[in-house]
């Protein structure tokens, strides 16, 4: 006897085309949010990812890792190699290092040492510069917009860039060490 009926196959097979060509359609009707959105999902994930390597630095070796940006190069970067006169370095602490590292819009991901409220113990901060690895502070082909640094700033901290510990780079809380533009984080204070 045949039955008019499908099967629970069939039915799972018709959803998944139905779901696969539904975000096909909706992708195609604004990619230019949903690569901005992967984008800023990939920088968060390796910001927490530079954190984390920084947290393991500090509890191992008992010192901050030395500021790496622009001119960093691997021999000088302490996630990726072990500085001279710092004991129970147990790294790398970061794949590939962070002297090169890029954010998604072309820029690089650097980290700097600054005391920002002047209690003369040092900060570690992670910059999202516009300034793309082995450049100069000049070159600016990497900036990220302003409303996908807000974006970052909820998820990572509290949205506020004015506030918290993510800021503009021009922003008095940083003591306007970094350009405007570029997004810093203070992902470590001595007592945290």
């Amino acid at each position: 006897m045949k039955k008019n009926a499908f099967t629970v196959l069939e039915l799972l097979v018709v959803i998944s085309i139905i779901g696969i060509l539904s975000s096909i359609v909706l992708w195609s009707l604004n990619p230019k949010k949903t690569i901005e959105e992967a984008k800023m999902g990939a920088v968060i994930q390796e910001l927490l990812e530079i954190k984390n390597a920084v947290t393991m630095y500090v509890l191992d070796t008992g010192t901050f890792p030395q500021t790496c940006r622009l001119n960093c190069t691997a021999a000088d970067d302490n996630l990726l190699t072990q500085p001279s006169g710092v004991s129970n370095w147990r790294g790398p602490y970061l794949k590939g290092g962070l002297w090169n590292r890029k954010h998604p819009w072309g820029g690089q991901i650097g980290l700097v040492l600054y005391d920002s409220n002047g209690n003369g113990r040092p900060e570690v901060w992670l910059v999202l510069d516009d300034d793309a690895p082995g450049t100069n502070i000049w070159d600016n082909s990497g900036k990220i917009p302003q409303d996908i640094l807000e974006k970052i700033d909820k998820m990572v901290d509290d949205g506020d860039l004015d506030g918290g510990n993510m800021f503009l780079g021009d922003n008095m809380n940083t003591g306007g060490i970094f350009a405007p533009g570029e997004g810093a984080w203070r992902v470590y204070r001595v007592g945290e």
